[in-house]
């Protein structure tokens, strides 16, 4: 079956990434034609995101800021020297670039027999340009098959205003199949934006998830080398500024070195990223996908919330696999350290889990492809 997968538009985030590389990996496997649908930043939308904060930055500092779209490409090529060769390896075929709603109808051609939505926050409007087309409203009267895999709000909070209800509401009905990420997107579906759907909506495993720590190892480790080594990773998208001396002070007090992200000018390759993970210590991070590969590998970690960017996705999956404790939204050094020094990790039990809900999200592909 030839499946086109539209997900989340890339803005060099690892995780964003690697979700698409294992749905895609693993519908090749199953023996489809897997094209990626390459959905560009909607480029008026960052712009100008851009430009107010240019703009408040001039005020203050009085530092003049040039920021347009042909800049915007300029930086994202070279903070992604070292990422993007993974794209123009795994992350292919692709179509043509989709720089807005009116651009899907480039797409009709492919004539692809079924389109994949997810996984990743796709369904959260704030993050999405263009939230009906994550409903494909470009293919409303394509004869095609239209599934959800893993879609995700981000939040168990209602964002759609009232005429992006109704609109998606009435997409949401011609899914043949739906599935979702976190369990109170079924809650948001059924309860508050009450939308029903042809078939009940299932929850499954986040893409990376369905890949195995071997897949990953033989796909995306350039070497062989995955020797567990006396480094806490960092990996800390919020305020990382605020949190640094702590961090330093938990390295120093569990003898570790410390390995601390930072979005630079140009950012590790994904293998890189991956391997920091894998061989680390111990982990912390305040990322969904950190906290997913931590878990993944088996890494002692500590997962820190933000409750302005959604709790719902981390509760969920901590839930699933008995690893809530690890979630925290107060960090301190205290903190830190009883829960990456306290010895109660069952990964045998977390990876007897995490096989199961593999197995059954896979099959919710299989049965509905």
């Amino acid at each position: 079956m030839k499946i086109g997968i539209l997900t989340l538009p890339f803005n060099h985030n690892y995780g964003g990434y690697l979700q698409a590389y294992a749905l895609m990996t693993v519908l090749k496997r199953m023996g489809h034609e897997v094209w990626l649908i390459n959905r560009k930043p909607d480029g008026l939308h960052c712009s100008m995101i851009r430009y107010l904060k240019a703009r408040i930055k001039m005020l203050i500092t009085r530092e003049f800021i040039v920021y347009n779209t042909k800049s915007r490409e300029k930086l994202y090529k070279k903070q992604g020297k070292n990422i993007l060769p993974f794209l123009d390896k795994y992350l292919m075929p692709k179509t043509e670039e989709i720089k807005s709603s009116n651009d899907f109808r480039k797409i009709k051609k492919h004539n692809f027999e079924a389109l994949i939505v997810g996984s990743d926050q796709v369904w959260r409007a704030k993050y999405v340009p263009g939230i009906a087309d994550f409903y494909f409203a470009f293919a409303e009267q394509w004869q095609v098959k239209r599934i959800a895999y893993a879609a995700s709000f981000g939040t168990d909070e209602m964002e759609y205003t009232e005429e992006d209800i109704e609109r998606c509401g009435a997409l949401f009905k011609k899914f043949n199949a739906a599935s979702v990420r976190e369990k109170s997107a079924i809650s948001l579906i059924t309860d508050k934006y009450h939308w029903s759907a042809q078939t009940p909506v299932e929850v499954v495993l986040d893409p990376t998830m369905l890949l195995t720590k071997q897949d990953y190892e033989k796909c995306c480790i350039s070497n062989n080398n995955t020797t567990i080594n006396n480094t806490l990773f960092c990996y800390i998208l919020d305020d990382v500024e605020g949190k640094a001396e702590v961090l330093a002070q938990v390295a120093r007090e569990l003898n570790c070195e410390p390995k601390l992200f930072t979005l630079g000018s140009t950012l590790p390759s994904i293998e890189d990223w991956l391997k920091s993970i894998m061989t680390a210590k111990y982990v912390i991070t305040d990322s969904f996908h950190g906290t997913v590969f931590s878990a993944l590998f088996n890494r002692p970690f500590i997962s820190i919330g933000n409750p302005e960017r959604g709790l719902a996705r981390m509760i969920d999956l901590l839930e699933i696999i008995d690893l809530r404790q690890h979630l925290v939204t107060d960090f301190s050094f205290d903190i830190a350290i009883r829960l990456l020094s306290e010895n109660t990790y069952d990964w045998n039990s977390v990876n007897s889990k995490i096989d199961i809900l593999r197995n059954e999200s896979l099959n919710f592909l299989m049965k509905n492809l």
